[in-house]
């Protein structure tokens, strides 16, 4: 970590206990703050600045940094008032609703508004999918997206609603559908506000934490929010899971390695308590432990945060290779910069018709990438020297979590 980095550790280990912190060091403000958005973290860290490091930062920076956390505080309730609403409809329709994540996960934090949303996730039972999508388009909700797990619902003046009725994408791990197969008889009431939906049990709520890290992890990566998460379910309400049993279903799972990184890396950074009956199991090796925060921080809250991290991430990402088709990072770098003629766009229709033009059009392909205005100088030439060193890195954790 460099040292913003650990700032910013320091200001949440503080903030998630409830309390101030003082750093007697120097602080780049204007790093802090890019850092904690990118991260979704921005009220949370500031939770923890003391009134006397307040004020050496400059002023322009923190009215700016204290107006969003003010709205950002003023969404999240708002937001919330209309999940409640929602579940109440839900309720009176008889329709059994799961919450997820940030719905579960808010109380946990000092303040709830603290754990921010960009959205409310809830699954229902497939044959209630029709009518929990007439319900949501009765308040005033338009269809935005749609793919083979969920729908996403957006109203003017309200976060976005992703409707679930399953938790299983086997694209990423072959027996997720396992999970949820174990976890739907465990299910209980949880109070969301005023009203009343179904959670998962407190030890399928760590092992989805951590399964919807280790999805994020392999396609494009996860951010430190994350993080904060799970070590705040272990801090608070740790004692309560059998953690035992809980590895052992890791293992059925496939993420069983990758929980134990998980658990390693929130000890080491906010000092989340490892439960003692399996202190030696999550202590034994740290050999990836600062490679697996080096990618937690270069990530962003949904894996976006660095141009080339991101693609490195998915010339990395070898969801195939159980079928025979693993490809090293440069062979996929390489088919980036020169794809198959046929693949590609209209633009370059004059090289399907004439195989004799392929070199031209691979020159026009990456002609049009240096001068794209999508992307900063600096960020092309570190796409060029950088990209497949990072992707390698990224395939060797992959690799050692057994993902």
């Amino acid at each position: 970590m460099n040292l913003t980095q650990r700032q910013i550790v320091k200001f949440i280990k503080s903030a998630i206990n409830g309390e101030k912190t003082n750093i007697n060091e120097q602080i780049n403000w204007k790093s802090i703050i890019d850092i904690s958005r990118e991260h979704k973290i921005e009220a949370l860290v500031y939770s923890a600045i003391s009134n006397e490091i307040k004020g050496t930062i400059p002023k322009d920076l923190l009215n700016l940094w204290k107006k969003e956390v003010f709205m950002s505080g003023i969404t999240q309730q708002r937001h919330m008032k209309e999940v409640e609403s929602i579940l109440s409809e839900f309720n009176k329709a008889n329709i059994d609703v799961l919450a997820l994540k940030g719905l579960v996960i808010r109380d946990l934090y000092p303040t709830p508004t603290l754990r921010t949303m960009s959205d409310a996730d809830v699954v229902v039972k497939e044959e209630d999918l029709e009518k929990s999508i007439e319900l949501i388009l009765s308040r005033g909700y338009s269809e935005i997206e749609r793919s083979p797990s969920h729908f996403v619902y957006y109203k003017s003046g309200c976060l976005p609603v992703e409707l679930h009725w399953n938790l299983a994408d086997e694209h990423f791990f072959k027996q997720i559908s396992k999970f949820e197969e174990d976890m739907w008889p465990n299910i209980q009431s949880v109070n969301i506000g005023e009203s009343i939906a179904n959670e998962m049990s407190l030890e399928d709520l760590a092992i989805f934490q951590c399964i919807h890290m280790a999805k994020h992890l392999v396609y494009r990566g996860f951010g430190i929010r994350h993080l904060i998460d799970f070590a705040l379910l272990v801090n608070k309400r740790g004692n309560e899971v059998h953690w035992i049993n809980l590895l052992d279903r890791c293992k059925k799972y496939g993420i069983y390695k990758f929980v134990l990184q998980v658990m390693l890396t929130c000890n080491v950074l906010f000092d989340m308590s490892i439960p003692s009956e399996i202190e030696f199991v999550v202590n034994e090796d740290k050999s990836y432990l600062d490679e697996f925060i080096r990618d937690v921080f270069e990530s962003g809250v949904h894996g976006k945060q660095d141009f080339v991290s991101s693609v490195a991430s998915e010339f990395a990402y070898t969801a195939d290779k159980d079928g025979g088709k693993n490809e090293s990072s440069f062979k996929r770098y390489m088919r980036f910069l020169f794809p198959k003629v046929e693949t590609m766009s209209d633009t370059y229709n004059y090289a399907k018709k004439h195989k004799v033009l392929h070199p031209v059009a691979w020159g026009h392909h990456l002609v049009r990438g240096v001068f794209n205005k999508d992307y900063s100088l600096k960020e092309k030439i570190k796409f060029t020297t950088d990209t497949v060193s990072v992707s390698q890195k990224r395939n060797d954790l992959i690799n050692y979590l057994e993902l």
